[in-house]
């Protein structure tokens, strides 16, 4: 740990960025030695497609998600601190999401117990029942760790006071609100010269303040029937969120998970009120491209399950979407990533959604949440989305690069 380099903030003018430590196909580290003998491609290059998860951070504290296949590893290749996770979400018992929770709370216990002062370090472990009653066992095997720790929170089976019920169907939700210390400058203040004399004015929008962090609000999905607890979620800003012109209504992000769409309203109602969406799709089914939409994928969002959340976008008053995030690729039956992306793209422009921007998922994807802005692989500046049009790789099953324009230029211009 000592040996890998601390990633800096990018700029502290954006406050929660999302980093992507998932691979694309996220159960091909299982497949990946046989895969590359079966199809030929060049040697490492389905191995380096690997499994993780997500990391939310500012320049005090991170959130991890989903924590799958060797997600330990890419967070220190990545070269982020572990210091700062005060928060790790689990949405459903599939090894794809949690196999390297263990792993890293074992590496947090080890840090806390080298921590001087250890009544600051309890980070909170939100994860959905099915993987709560596992962890249970574990801990009665293992051996309990100190409260001061960790404080555990299986979230489908919090107290009734966290229920909240919404609209004439009855829909439902639950919301914690999830400790988060964000990059903090006090709004400044300035003073003009008026007619009546000295004014003092106040500009909120140079700083950040959280007092009550964000709010978790997470909702059952449909997945697979040896999950039946599955979750999916939203993370919106606090009530005393100081920027300018962003309030609590807006959600930073929309996470799918592994989630059907056939009984996802409730995401696409979180979707269109978010700055970004994350969706799990996996790869399309010979059913849903024969039968042009009819059929939808039973435990993934799917390739028709995306022009549903177009859709309901498009037909929302005022959305709040600016970047659509789209991975888990799986890639079991060949590598569909551009398919499905230009397929989403088009979309997009035939509802006249031209300023939403799609990008594939990949380790080293970057975005920030408040904005719905990329970073450039080559210059690491941030972009919209939408501008963010070149995902080159090498060659099948690679890794993904994000290019500005400038960048894809002068790349090109390089290979002639």
């Amino acid at each position: 740990m000592n040996g890998s380099p601390e990633v800096k903030i990018d700029d502290k003018q954006r406050p929660f960025l999302l980093h992507v430590l998932r691979g694309w196909g996220s159960t091909v580290p299982l497949l990946s030695d046989k895969l590359s003998r079966v199809r030929g491609t060049p040697e490492g290059a389905i191995g380096a497609v690997r499994g993780g998860g997500y990391l939310i951070r500012t320049c005090e504290s991170s959130i991890a998600v989903d924590p799958g296949f060797q997600f330990v590893e890419n967070f220190l290749e990545s070269g982020l601190p572990f210091s700062g996770v005060d928060s790790i979400i689990v949405t459903h018992d599939h090894p794809d999401h949690s196999d390297d929770l263990w792993s890293f709370d074992n590496l947090m216990y080890e840090m806390f117990n080298r921590a001087e002062r250890k009544d600051c370090w309890r980070y909170r472990l939100y994860v959905d029942s099915d993987t709560h009653a596992r962890w249970e066992v574990r801990e009665r095997r293992y051996g309990n760790r100190p409260n001061s720790f960790r404080q555990t929170l299986s979230v489908t089976k919090l107290d009734a006071e966290s229920l909240v019920h919404r609209g004439n169907e009855g829909e439902k939700y639950r919301e914690v609100s999830v400790p988060f210390v964000p990059y903090v400058q006090r709004p400044q203040e300035t003073y003009s010269k008026g007619a009546e004399g000295t004014s003092r004015e106040e500009h909120a929008e140079v700083g950040y303040s959280i007092k009550n962090g964000l709010k978790l609000r997470y909702w059952r999905t449909q997945h697979a029937l040896d999950v039946l607890n599955s979750i999916g979620f939203s993370l919106r800003l606090g009530d005393d969120f100081i920027a300018g012109g962003a309030t609590n209504t807006t959600n930073l992000l929309a996470y799918s998970s592994d989630a059907s769409s056939v009984r996802e309203s409730q995401f696409f109602d979180e979707a269109v009120r978010s700055v970004t969406v994350l969706v799990h799709v996996s790869e399309p089914e010979l059913l849903e491209l024969s039968t042009g939409g009819l059929f939808r994928k039973p435990d993934h969002m799917g390739l028709y399950g995306l022009f549903d959340l177009v859709k309901a976008i498009a037909d929302s008053k005022g959305h709040k979407t600016k970047l659509l995030v789209v991975g888990e690729f799986w890639g079991g039956k060949g590598d569909t990533r551009r398919f499905i992306i230009r397929q989403v793209r088009y979309w997009l422009d035939l509802f006249d959604l031209k300023d939403i921007g799609v990008v594939p998922s990949d380790i080293g994807l970057k975005v920030d949440l408040m904005k719905g802005e990329v970073m450039c692989s080559g210059c690491s500046g941030w972009f919209e989305g939408c501008r963010i049009r070149s995902w080159r790789s090498s060659h099948g099953y690679s890794r993904f690069s994000y290019l500005c324009h400038t960048c894809e230029k002068a790349i090109d211009s390089g290979n002639r």
